[in-house]
C-alpha cells in the first residue's frame, strides 16, 4: 500500500484486492478504484505481450515524457535563445590530463621507488638519497596542493552562467531519473558534486545532458514478468570504474537490483555514487562498491524478498572482477590492509556475507554488467545504447520537439 496525499496505490494478489479496498473504505470515503494511470508524475502502462517462445507476459512501461519535457523547458527558460541539438550520449569527452593529480613525477620515469611508488632514478638508495628524496616528495605534494588551490581560484574566475540556478535544474531532472531514466544518474551525480564550484565547463556538461534528454524524451523504463513467484530470484550487481573523476581521481560505485526469472526481467533500483576517497587499484574500488551494495541494498532487501516470495530465495550477487571475488571468498586482502582506515571497508564482513550462504556470489562478464551505465562516461554511441538496454531503458520512437514545429 502506497499513499500520497489523496492518491492510493494498492498491489497484491488479484483475489485479495477487493477485500483490501473494502477494509480501506471502512474508515474513508473514496471513489471506485481505477486502473493504473499517472502517479507521482509517472504514467504506468500495463500491456500483455508475447515473448519469442510464444509465452504471454505482463509488460509494464513507466513513462515520464511530459515531466521530462518540462525539465527541458525549465532549462531553456534560464538560457533563452540557446538551441539544443540531437546527441546520442549525455557525456562530454573526458581528459585525464586535466586532473590536478596528473602532473608527472619530478624524478623521471626510470625506476619505481619503493618509498612512494613514484618513479626515481636508480634502483638502490642510500640514507642520504632517501632524505633528499623525501624532501622532493614533500615539495611535490606542496606543488600539487598549490595547483589544486590555484584551480579553485580559476574556478571562481570562470564561474558558470547557470551557477545560481543549476541546483534547481539538476535536482528536477534527478526526480525523473530516479523513477524512470536511470541512464541519467551518472551525469547528474557528477553535476551535483559541482554546485559549490560551478564553472563554464559545468554549463557545457549540463547543456549536453539536457540536449540528450530532449533527444530521448520518449524513453521509458520497461519490466516484464511471465513466471510464477517460485521461479523469481533477486539479482544484485555491483561495479566500479577506476579513478573515473577527472578532478579528484575518485572512483564511482554502481549498483543495480533486478528481479530475474527464465522469462522475467523487472528492474528495481539503480545507484550511481562517487566513492569517499581515492582507490589504489581496480579490485580496491570494486570492494568498496561491493560493500556499499551489500550494506545498503542487499542486506536490507534480503528479508523483504524472503518474505514476499514464497520460496525465500537467496540474493544472487554478480561481479566482473575476479581478483575482488577471490578476496571475498578467502576473506584476505594482504595488499589492501589500509581499507578499514581509508574506505572504512572490512573485507572480513563481506566474507561473512559470503559464508552465510544468503548471497550467491558469481562472476559476470564485463559486457553484460548493467551497472556500467552508472559508472562510466561513454563516448561511443553503440556501447552506450547497449549499456542503456541492459537496464531496460527503451527508446520506443523519436518524436520531434514541439519547439521545432
Amino acid at each position: 500500500m502506497v499513499v500520497y496525499v489523496d492518491d492510493f496505490k494498492l498491489a497484491g494478489p488479484t483475489e485479495s484486492l477487493a477485500q483490501g479496498w473494502t477494509l480501506i473504505r471502512q474508515g474513508l470515503q473514496m471513489e471506485e478504484p481505477t486502473p493504473l494511470g499517472v502517479f507521482l508524475g509517472c504514467n504506468h502502462v500495463r500491456e500483455t505481450i508475447t515473448l519469442a517462445d510464444g509465452t504471454k507476459a505482463v509488460l509494464f512501461k513507466y513513462e515520464m515524457e511530459n515531466f521530462m519535457r518540462s525539465c527541458v523547458e525549465k532549462y531553456l527558460a534560464h538560457v533563452p535563445g540557446l538551441r539544443l541539438r540531437a546527441v546520442e550520449t549525455p557525456f562530454l569527452p573526458e581528459d585525464q590530463n586535466q586532473s590536478p593529480q596528473s602532473a608527472p613525477c619530478a624524478h623521471g620515469p626510470i625506476t619505481e621507488c619503493p618509498w612512494c611508488y613514484n618513479t626515481f632514478e636508480g634502483a638502490k638508495h642510500t640514507f642520504k638519497d632517501r632524505q633528499a628524496h623525501d624532501t622532493k616528495v614533500s615539495e611535490r605534494k606542496k606543488g600539487v596542493q598549490a595547483k589544486i588551490a590555484q584551480q579553485k581560484l580559476d574556478d571562481e574566475k570562470d564561474k558558470g552562467r547557470l551557477a545560481p540556478s543549476a541546483a534547481s535544474i539538476v535536482m528536477k531532472i534527478l526526480y525523473g531519473a530516479r523513477f524512470v531514466r536511470m541512464d541519467l544518474l551518472r551525469m547528474i551525480g557528477f553535476l551535483a558534486c559541482a554546485f559549490t564550484r560551478w564553472t563554464s565547463d559545468c554549463d557545457k556538461r549540463l547543456h549536453r545532458l539536457v540536449s540528450y534528454l530532449d533527444h530521448t524524451v520518449t524513453a521509458v523504463q520497461c519490466g516484464w514478468i511471465a513466471d510464477p513467484l517460485t521461479s523469481l530470484q533477486p539479482t544484485l550487481y555491483a561495479d566500479a570504474d577506476f579513478a573515473g573523476c577527472v578532478l579528484t581521481q575518485r572512483s564511482t560505485t554502481g549498483v543495480y537490483l533486478v528481479i530475474r526469472g527464465p522469462r522475467t526481467c523487472w528492474p528495481i533500483l539503480g545507484i550511481s555514487k562517487r566513492q569517499g576517497c581515492v582507490s589504489n587499484s581496480t579490485p580496491e574500488a570494486e570492494l568498496v562498491a561491493t560493500s556499499h551494495a551489500l550494506r545498503m541494498v542487499g542486506c536490507p532487501g534480503l528479508e523483504l524478498w524472503q518474505n514476499l516470495l514464497p520460496h525465500a530465495p537467496k540474493i544472487r550477487f554478480l561481479e566482473d572482477n575476479q581478483a575482488m571475488l577471490q578476496c571475498v571468498k578467502t576473506g584476505r586482502n594482504p595488499t589492501m590492509r589500509h581499507l578499514p582506515r581509508t574506505h572504512c571497508v572490512q573485507v572480513g564482513w563481506i566474507h561473512e556475507r559470503y559464508r552465510s550462504g544468503q548471497f550467491i556470489f558469481a562472476h559476470e562478464s564485463g559486457e553484460r554488467m548493467p551497472p556500467d551505465v552508472f559508472t562510466k562516461m561513454f563516448a561511443d554511441k553503440d556501447k552506450w545504447i547497449t549499456a542503456r538496454q541492459l537496464i531496460n531503458i527503451c527508446l520506443l520512437y523519436t518524436s520531434p520537439s514541439p519547439r521545432d514545429s
